[in-house]
């Protein structure tokens, strides 16, 4: 199969629960481990504000939603905004079928979470190469001259990771050159402010320890926002 083919992998972006946190862990070990020539991440957040590269890559591509439980808000957003997504993983549901339970914590994992986190990447790998074969059976984009890739706005091949030094320890981040552009879009933010949401929006893509506090995350992610600014 080749390596132009692209599965677009849209992950859960809720913070409040065990299964969203879950979702994106799982789709970092597809994009990262299992499937890392085969597939991109999109941005939801970016997706949802309009972003043109995002919804581009949505309509042309193969796309699996991975949601964390029946609001299924990654496959709903994706469908009105663009187009029917190929296929679809909802956590508690896989966790049922499974029989196992999400994790107690939604923010600091124990090693039983990501061997349960493997599982669930194993079954989204298995659903991209069903809709790979599948994409390559019907000629769609990619497998038969179809229109050049768009480059994600996070990463063309998987999560590009960012260094950030929080309380004394260093947190690897994902999807911060995402986060900033959306953040950048609105200019009526303080800097207080803008720090808050560098903080939230983080959160919804990498796991935050505990110990670390929102206000001391948003002050460092703030710092990096604002280097980025002055190149």
């Amino acid at each position: 199969m080749g390596n132009d083919v692209k599965v677009g992998l849209i992950s859960c972006s809720g913070e409040e629960i065990a299964e969203g946190t879950l979702s994106r862990a799982a789709v970092r070990i597809v994009l990262e481990k299992l499937r890392p020539l085969q597939t991109v991440t999109i941005c939801l957040p970016l997706f949802l504000a309009g972003d043109g590269g995002e919804r581009a890559f949505v309509e042309r591509y193969p796309t699996i939603a991975v949601d964390g439980c029946g609001k299924r808000c990654a496959q709903q957003g994706t469908e009105k905004y663009s187009g029917k997504v190929d296929d679809v993983v909802v956590i508690d549901e896989l966790l049922e079928k499974l029989g196992e339970k999400a994790p107690a914590s939604r923010r600091d994992f124990t090693e039983k979470d990501w061997e349960l986190a493997e599982k669930v990447a194993l079954e989204i790998a298995r659903k991209v190469d069903l809709v790979l074969a599948k994409a390559a059976q019907e000629g769609r984009a990619g497998t038969a001259g179809g229109a050049p890739l768009p480059e994600c706005s996070c990463s063309s091949s998987g999560p590009r990771t960012v260094s950030v030094k929080v309380q004394g320890k260093t947190l690897e981040l994902v999807a911060l050159d995402g986060i900033f552009s959306l953040v950048s879009k609105n200019g009526e933010l303080s800097d207080g402010e803008r720090g808050q949401e560098l903080a939230r929006q983080a959160g919804i893509y990498n796991a935050i320890p505990e110990a670390i506090s929102s206000a001391s995350l948003g002050e460092a992610l703030l710092r990096e926002y604002m280097k980025g600014r002055k190149k």
